[in-house]
């Protein structure tokens, strides 16, 4: 009865024809990858608490043919966590553990050497949440990461709540955070070894209102985000692009969203976004967020058309954006205007048994035309469909 165990395995195969860049089609240019995904989690569970861990490996391999000349990399992530939650008290819940992840990749292209390379991190953690009567909340964390590559870093979150009545609340939230480069960022043929890690720094705040209790919901979130050495892609040479870092990235904006339930066979939520920023190059120059709109908003829908059939009904509305592409012509980078664009999507699900669930996922339900990277072509109205069996 305290413990349980559970395994994943999962195997994918894609196939794609590749263009040659930002409005230019490539001939004989075509892409094939391979993944196998393989998981072992489990727990225990203790009298006020529970003991959790999770082992994961993952094997892609991807193949770049460009009229026969072939690029073969592949890569391994091995992954190791376990963790303790533990209630100590009614007012104190501490969860803490220890993670690895192991990262190799082996790399063959007809411009350059054979190529192995691999890093690994290791990371302590512990997190405290401490609660009261009155509806005061405290949670603090913090991590330990140790990379082979990049040393030590510590990162940290705090983040005090109200609630009062147990139906508003109010948070606030301060975090740090720390992402070292892919070994493709690193090593391939666009790579930089002279990559450093980002590291950023969150602020939030907000609300959660239940307006009426299980009926009606709003929530609010302010944030704002500074993040230093920006991992990015752009040009290093003319007609070399590479990965690079950039000075800054300073961005904030707001959430909101409000959720209706009038009764059990229907409910209702829309949201709005909004998000203005700016990334610092090392040069002092400062440029708009790319691809990102300063407004977005959506809603989506759910609906039980009997105890078989479920019905998700989803619209977003993504504003206008500025990108950037690189022109093999002109041996130039060039900034682009991308136009606002709505997209529905549907999704349908019929359960004609305890046993089987059939499904059919609609995306692009009107069939918009619209730009989503700078020089590139998207999808019209598509579709997947398939089944759940449950076996036992």
């Amino acid at each position: 009865d305290r413990f349980s165990l559970s395994s994943i395995l999962q195997t994918s195969l894609n196939e794609a024809g590749l263009d040659d860049g930002a409005f230019t089609d490539a001939l004989n240019y075509d892409y094939k990858k391979s993944s196998v995904f393989a998981g072992l989690g489990g727990s225990y569970g203790l009298d006020k608490g529970k003991i959790q861990f999770n082992l994961s490996q993952n094997h892609v391999k991807n193949i770049f043919d460009r009229q026969g000349s072939i690029t073969n990399n592949r890569g391994d992530i091995t992954q190791a966590e376990t963790g303790i939650n533990y209630s100590f008290a009614d007012y104190l819940n501490i969860s803490s553990g220890a993670a690895y992840k192991y990262s190799s990749t082996e790399q063959f292209n007809p411009f350059s050497a054979p190529l192995y390379a691999d890093n690994h991190i290791s990371s302590l953690y512990t997190s405290a949440f401490l609660s009261s009567k009155t509806g005061l909340n405290l949670e603090i964390g913090g991590r330990f990461n140790e990379h082979s590559q990049y040393g030590t870093n510590f990162t940290y979150t705090l983040n005090p709540s109200l609630v009062i009545h147990n139906q508003y609340k109010i948070y606030a939230n301060v975090s740090s955070a720390y992402k070292v480069p892919s070994l493709y960022q690193l090593y391939s043929e666009y790579g930089n070894l002279y990559l450093k890690p980002e590291t950023s720094q969150s602020y939030e705040a907000g609300f959660d209102l239940d307006l009426v209790p299980r009926k009606l919901n709003l929530n609010l979130n302010y944030f704002r985000r500074n993040i230093k050495n920006v991992i990015d892609f752009g040009p290093s040479a003319p007609g070399k692009y590479t990965y690079l870092n950039q000075n800054q990235q300073k961005d904030n904006g707001y959430e909101v969203e409000l959720a209706y339930k009038p009764c059990p066979y229907f409910d209702i939520s829309t949201f709005y976004a909004y998000v203005v920023g700016k990334e610092h190059t090392p040069s002092g120059t400062a440029y708009n967020l790319f691809r990102r709109p300063k407004n977005s908003f959506g809603a989506n829908a759910n609906v039980k058309l009997g105890k078989s059939l479920d019905l998700n009904i989803s619209y977003k509305f993504t504003g206008d954006r500025i990108d950037r592409y690189y022109d093999a012509t002109s041996y130039e980078v060039v900034d682009m205007n991308l136009k606002s664009f709505n997209i529905l999507n549907a999704y349908v699900q019929y359960k004609p048994s305890a046993t089987l669930t059939l499904f059919t996922d609609v995306k692009n339900l009107l069939n918009t035309d619209y730009t989503e990277f700078a020089g590139f072509t998207t999808m019209g109205l598509n579709f997947n469909a398939g089944f759940k069996l449950n076996l036992h």
